[in-house]
């Protein structure tokens, strides 16, 4: 119970971590930690996004911050990955980064996107329809591509968006 508790409290800085860094900032077994996140995530109290090849888990809950969060922000503001990714960048072939998330707010305000879920997004019909003006082809497209987002601040947005021609 303390494990999990542990966990949730450095997931309190609402930044997706992967399994060896929730381990090495608890102090646990990388087993154990990997064993208490698919209790969490069973219980729907976290979420996991596959970036690059690994898991990344975010606290679905909008908590206040921890000691314990805090920790794990100085951790993050020292990634150096995590920093230099936070920039303007190509993902996958979509745009990302602080580009792609302010893209993504305007899509958000302008009603084009609407939250279907956690880490979720669809097309709205308005932002079919203003797509397909925008890009002179029809676009078939329902669900919102999204990534992790690396930037330093505390708000957690979907990084970027991918539009596609073809149904998914």
């Amino acid at each position: 119970m303390i494990i999990t508790t542990n966990i949730l409290s450095l997931l309190s800085c609402h930044r997706f971590l992967t399994v060896n860094e929730l381990a090495k900032l608890a102090q646990l077994n990388p087993i154990d930690c990997q064993k208490s996140l698919a209790v969490l995530e069973q219980h729907h109290l976290i979420c996991k996004r596959k970036f690059a090849g690994r898991d990344y888990f975010i606290n679905n809950d909008d908590t206040n911050i921890t000691n314990l969060g805090r920790k794990a922000m100085a951790y993050l503001s020292h990634r150096k990955q995590a920093v230099q990714l936070g920039k303007a960048r190509t993902c996958y072939h979509h745009l990302a980064g602080e580009a792609g998330i302010v893209m993504f707010q305007q899509l958000l305000t302008a009603k084009w996107i609407a939250p279907a879920g956690i880490n979720r997004y669809v097309l709205t019909k308005l932002g079919k329809a203003k797509l397909t003006e925008l890009t002179q082809q029809p676009i078939h497209q329902t669900k919102v591509k999204t990534c992790i987002d690396f930037r330093k601040d505390d708000h957690i947005w979907p990084a970027s968006w991918e539009p596609s021609y073809s149904e998914n």
